[in-house]
């Protein structure tokens, strides 16, 4: 198989189009950068020669954020943030609605404590088939030394996970 992306632009050329060797190049174009990382991305959602993902019909998914009173206020916001951040950033393609019940939930977001201190998120997928019928977030509630994560680690961490369950 070809790891090369087919331009329209003469100009533009790739070695390679896995996202993580593509890197930035202002010489790029937007369309070349998009089209690296969608054939990337698509490399990693094949599980056994299927793509796993959302059934179109259930947008817009229902998502549910934990109200926790011994997180800063500011934790559900920003998490809140991340997913309005992919539903601009999509154009569309995917949508969400915010639910106060995680029974009424397709998605869910937990902050709590967790042994894993490498990371601020973890992510994980109820599957039926090839489509995804639910998704689970879990950010820690505190940092590697401890204390309340920032807003930017936060929303960085959000985006990155809610990617990951999209």
């Amino acid at each position: 198989m070809d790891n090369k992306i087919e331009v329209q632009n003469p100009e533009f050329t790739l070695k390679n189009s896995y996202a993580i060797t593509l890197g930035y190049d202002k010489s790029m174009s937007e369309k070349t950068v998009k089209a690296a990382v969608i054939d990337s991305y698509f490399r990693n959602v094949a599980k056994n020669g299927k793509i796993i993902r959302w059934n179109k019909e259930t947008f817009p998914l229902k998502v549910y954020i934990q109200d926790s009173a011994d997180v800063p206020e500011y934790y559900r916001e920003v998490v809140m943030s991340a997913y309005q951040a992919w539903q601009r950033a999509s154009e569309g393609l995917v949508s969400f609605e915010f639910v106060e019940s995680p029974q009424d939930a397709d998605m869910t977001c937990y902050f709590k404590n967790t042994d894993n201190k490498k990371s601020i998120g973890v992510h994980a997928f109820t599957i039926n088939g090839n489509k995804i019928t639910a998704s689970t977030i879990v950010f820690n509630k505190l940092d590697n030394k401890g204390h309340s994560l920032e807003s930017k680690q936060l929303f960085s961490s959000a985006l990155q996970e809610i990617g990951h369950s999209l």
